[in-house]
């Protein structure tokens, strides 16, 4: 009897799934057709059962998984019932996303998206309001309807109840010790959600004559603009100008925020007036990954000072020139005179306050203060070189390159500095180029110098990195030779506003090596009561994932 149920459901199934293929097929639809215009965040990802796979077989993935994390709970004092929790689901996760299920279901195109809050909005609990608002819209690579159908056939102890809200066919799929969420089909679409709510609203009856995202010409357009060389993997819309208007000015009318946060909102309200919005792409393109961030705003309606901050147009990167080929970091942006006017800004300040701070500053100094705010200009670079760990303490190897407009200012204000600390500039001139600097005691490696060139003032944490940035290129290789730089050089070396280069696989060894250091001291410093836990963190946890880095 049991064989004869069995072929009676495999005949079943197979007759549906001939059904479900012979007839005519659903239209092909995009999330995007189907999420209201007014949606707030949608966070798209393209084959996301092939990125997991591409990152478990890759090393950081192997890395972690290769991690003994019972082991280390052990070291921690886990019970073991903690240590089998974390097995089983350990073990659950890697099943789930081995399944066919789930490459099913995720494999193609899988949304998640947040609507805009209904009335109360933000007053109701934040879990309430992730519930009404929060839902996800996938793309099986096979046909919704017919996911949805075989997944009643063999649900097993999973509950699936038909549900009908306001016209739309919904199912109420219940599992032990799980939350119950609810899915519908929709032509090529499964829709999933904590409750109704965020299904009825994309799949109302009438909803085809409202306005959707893909309807939007900001959507439209920023799409298209995101496109990269390569694999797409995946692509994020974040509508500003509407979460300020569901969740951030209903917060602030309430006085939900102190004086610090005020500001901020302040800020943010007078760039909302410019209807902002966010996109955001990733690809992948051999052993290169992409990443394209765009912000679009109707500059015309930005408050005065927010039309100020942002109102900087591109220019060439003088700094880039004298950048050596080995460091940590490098970052340059050429906003430093608004930074430092908005940074020093003493209208905050009552009248009296202001003119008790401005004589203070002229008597400490002997520079007024409005005239130190002018002697900047508008570019400014950081560089983090190394981080040598040789001595007593973690030494960075650092320089910063300011654009000046009157150098005198500046000079004056660092011999006033370095008076007051009661120590004594020596000067050593480079070439033509002369180097005023600090000679520290018992510290070798530091002696905190700076000098002027072409426009800048350098200032570096040695001479020696000092006389490295002055040098010209054939002293030594350059960044911008580099051939990891120039592997990602797509638009670093023209003209930005802001630009930046890391060097992840030398920051994530340097990385490995202060922690090292930090905990070998906590350990002979006695400090530390119990050395497995120490040991299993860096030699079974940290040093792995650092290796993969």
């Amino acid at each position: 009897m049991k064989k004869i149920v069995v072929v009676v459901l495999l005949v079943a199934a197979a007759g549906g799934v001939f059904w479900f293929y012979g007839r005519h097929p659903a239209e092909v639809i995009q999330p995007a057709q189907v999420l209201p215009r007014d949606t707030l965040v949608m966070l798209e990802a393209v084959d996301l059962k092939e990125t997991l796979d591409e990152f478990r077989a890759g090393p950081l993935g192997r890395a972690i998984s290769g991690i003994d994390w019972p082991g280390c709970m052990r070291a921690f004092n886990a019970t073991p019932a903690e240590i089998q929790r974390v097995q089983q689901l350990e073990a659950q996760l890697a099943t789930a996303i081995d399944s066919l299920w789930f490459d099913a279901l995720f494999g193609d195109l899988a949304v998640l998206a947040v609507l805009a809050p209904a009335p109360p909005g933000p007053a109701a609990p934040p879990e309430t309001l992730w519930r009404q608002t929060a839902l996800m819209v996938l793309q099986p690579r096979q046909s919704s309807e017919m996911i949805q159908w075989i997944g009643k056939m063999f649900a097993g102890d999973v509950t699936i109840t038909p549900v009908d809200r306001d016209g739309v066919r919904l199912d109420k799929v219940e599992a032990p010790d799980t939350p119950a969420f609810f899915v519908a089909a929709h032509h090529n679409l499964m829709l999933a959600a904590l409750e109704p709510a965020p299904i009825v609203r994309c799949l109302k009856p009438g909803t085809e004559k409202r306005m959707s995202l893909a309807d939007s010409p900001e959507f439209v357009q920023l799409r298209k603009e995101m496109e990269l060389t390569g694999k797409p993997r995946s692509f994020a819309w974040i509508d500003l100008h509407r979460i300020y208007d569901h969740w951030v000015a209903p917060l602030q009318r309430q006085g939900v925020s102190d004086g610090a946060a005020n500001e901020v909102l302040k800020l943010w309200a007078g760039f909302n007036r410019a209807r902002p919005v966010l996109a955001a792409a990733g690809a992948v393109d051999g052993n290169l990954s992409h990443q394209r961030w765009r912000l679009r705003y109707n500059a015309a309606d930005l408050s005065p000072e927010m039309a100020r901050m942002l109102d900087i147009p591109p220019q060439p990167n003088a700094t880039l020139a004298w950048i050596p080929d080995k460091l940590l970091y490098y970052g340059w942006h050429n906003n430093l005179a608004q930074v430092i006017q908005s940074v020093a800004n003493l209208s905050r300040l009552d009248s009296d306050e202001a003119e008790t701070f401005r004589q203070k500053f002229t008597a400490a100094t002997g520079v007024p203060f409005e005239n130190a705010l002018n002697a900047f200009g508008d570019e400014f670079a950081l560089l983090i070189q190394d981080v040598k760990i040789d001595g007593l303490f973690p030494l960075p190897v650092l320089a910063l390159m300011a654009e000046v407009e009157r150098p005198e200012i500046i000079e004056q204000l660092v011999e006033s500095a370095v008076a007051r600390s009661g120590m004594t500039l020596q000067t050593e001139n480079h070439g033509r180029i002369p180097i005023r600097y600090l000679a520290l005691p018992y510290v070798a490696d530091l002696s905190p110098a700076y000098a002027f060139h072409e426009g800048f003032w350098l200032a570096a944490s040695s001479r020696q990195l000092l006389k490295t940035l002055l040098a010209n290129s054939d002293a030594g290789p350059r960044l911008v030779q580099d051939p990891m730089f120039k592997a990602v050089d797509k638009g670093l070396s023209a003209p930005n506003n802001k630009m930046a280069f890391l060097r992840l696989d030398r920051i994530a060894a340097k990385s490995r090596e202060l922690i090292t250091w930090g905990l070998s001291l906590a350990m002979m410093s006695g400090k530390v009561k119990k050395p497995r836990q120490i040991t299993c963190l860096t030699d079974d946890v940290l040093t792995p994932i650092f290796d993969a880095l």
